[in-house]
């Protein structure tokens, strides 16, 4: 007979106030939203090309930064998947390859210079490449200028990374964010404003430029590269249909997404700790998962992808637990959605990183909270060969139930594990915190109750004498704790240990079921992921 577990759902405060129980079955049996397989490398990574120097190599620009790798490491082992990382961005597509520089990258990424290094003043040398074969193991997406009208640009970067990474580079991005064009540079030297027919053409022909040039003969191109949801003059459908792949040598098809443009630690619960913005933003590009998926049979990337493209950056807001539920549940939700694989970015000091890779302008090499919402993920979809499966679990939808976002995963039609992510907004400090003013109370935010509250889980029907494990992704001060505070599992990988594993806590907890029944508590602004059937 195979798993049939009820959940019993009440959402109740700590002293017990509530305790009205709302309910939903998950069962074993295979559900009609279940997603495609997911691909054991869905945990991809994106870094912009100049700060992709200081992921790869210490300060002397020769020794291997193992704190990097190790974290590399850490998020792809949970999934047993291979590391894919993209190079490139809005800098790499109005840069310069210059074959005497000496140096990987001008100018060398550091404080604020995801803002610096944009537009037209980047230059990558010979070593440049060199230096990412410096990443063990790594599969690279490598992008090419497009907006450049002078085609010996692109072809200078491909050549050069080509005789380098080789059989390592698993497709080339060619161009970046084209419905950006010409992002302030009008007239000689720069493509003008795109649609989808002009688009397809110079795409296609530098297609043709750069196979002749590498004497190509297999899949290898990656396209679109929106750097928004498709509008009706730029879009997937339309490019394809204008002959975007004439040649028939692109391997996968991509699009960007940053969840809000700005916010602060006061905008934190609605901004990012919000499942309904979440899939509203995500289902604007479901037309163009499903047409590059079904219509062209190829898979589709978010080959960009950052919580908030804050200009200024704002870790209250950006790398704090609230913004690693945002993790958890964003890519869970876009993997339901067919995506095949996500490269979150990575820029020096951006706020909504994973991790610091070094001591660079006043800050130190750390971990930011966003990196334990990728290890929740990881271990969620567990090592499996790429056979997860995964589907929401649909919460009853009345209002004190909104703020909670529910998955199952299968595998070989057996339900393996849930994960939960409980949004409602909680932080000891009573409302959001403000750094630049540490003694003020944001008067628009959701209050904190006093004590925590807890989404209490009741599970029926489970196989008598059996175990199940609940690992937690929390911080005991709450929506606001940074990358020092916050635990997947009671672990962390700090900058102090080189990016090892250390157990901080004693969180997780194994779970005898009863006459069928198991309990779990997931506090408010926390999440869990609970293996069943050990």
């Amino acid at each position: 007979m195979g798993l049939r577990a009820i959940l019993w759902l009440a959402y109740e405060l700590v002293s017990g106030v509530d305790n009205s129980p709302a309910h939903f079955t998950c069962s074993s049996f295979v559900p009609p939203d279940l997603s495609p397989k997911i691909d054991a490398s869905y945990l991809a990574f994106a870094i912009e090309q100049s700060s992709a120097v200081h992921y790869a190599v210490e300060r002397d620009g020769v020794t291997p930064n193992d704190y990097s790798i190790n974290l590399f490491r850490a998020i792809t082992n949970t999934t047993g998947g291979d590391l894919h990382i993209r190079l490139g961005g809005t800098s790499n597509d109005y840069a310069h390859y210059s074959p005497g520089q000496l140096v990987p990258a001008l100018p060398i990424a550091e404080q604020n210079q995801s803002q610096v290094v944009t537009v037209a003043n980047l230059s990558l040398g010979p070593s440049y490449w060199t230096t990412m074969a410096k990443i063990p193991d790594a599969k690279y997406v490598i992008q090419i200028p497009l907006v450049q009208t002078n085609d010996s640009e692109a072809v200078a970067w491909a050549e050069s990374s080509y005789a380098v990474l080789s059989d390592r580079i698993q497709s080339i991005e060619i161009g970046n964010e084209p419905n950006s064009y010409p992002n302030g540079h009008d007239g000689p030297g720069f493509l003008p404003p795109m649609n989808s027919t002009y688009y397809a053409q110079v795409f296609a022909d530098r297609v043709d430029l750069i196979t002749k040039s590498l004497n190509l003969d297999g899949k290898i191109f990656q396209a679109m590269d929106l750097g928004e949801p498709p509008t009706e003059w730029l879009n997937a459908p339309d490019s394809f249909a204008a002959g975007i792949d004439r040649a028939g040598m692109i391997n996968q098809a991509a699009f960007h997404l940053y969840q809000t443009t700005s916010g602060s630690a006061d905008t934190l619960h609605s901004g990012l700790m919000n499942h309904t913005a979440i899939t509203s933003l995500l289902d604007r590009y479901v037309p163009s998962i499903q047409h590059i998926n079904k219509d062209q049979h190829l898979p589709f990337m978010f080959s960009e992808v950052g919580n908030s493209l804050n200009v200024t950056q704002n870790y209250a807001y950006q790398a704090v637990l609230g913004s690693a539920l945002w993790q958890m549940d964003w890519e869970l939700a876009a993997a339901v959605r067919g995506v095949h694989r996500v490269y979150y970015q990575q820029i020096m000091h951006a706020g909504y990183n994973l991790w610091l890779p070094l001591d660079s302008s006043g800050r130190e090499a750390q971990t930011y909270s966003n990196f334990y919402g990728r290890m929740a993920i990881g271990d969620f979809l567990g090592a499996t060969g790429g056979q997860t499966r995964i589907a929401p679990v649909h919460v009853a939808s009345s209002a004190e139930l909104a703020h909670i976002s529910a998955y199952g995963a299968w595998v070989e039609n057996e339900l393996v594990r849930l994960a939960i992510v409980n949004f409602d907004y909680w932080d000891s400090r009573g409302s959001p915190y403000n750094p630049q003013h540490p003694d003020s109370l944001c008067t628009t935010c959701p209050k904190s109750h006093k004590h925590r509250p807890v989404f209490t889980i009741v599970l029926d029907g489970l196989p008598s004498q059996s175990t199940i494990l609940v690992k937690h992704l929390t911080a005991d001060s709450g929506a606001h704790a940074d990358g020092s505070e916050v635990t997947f599992g009671g672990m962390q990988w700090p900058a102090a240990t080189r990016g090892l594993p250390v157990q901080v806590k004693r969180d997780d907890k194994e779970v005898r079921v009863h006459k069928g029944r198991a309990e779990i508590r997931v506090h408010a602004s926390s999440a869990v992921v609970v293996h069943l059937g050990l």
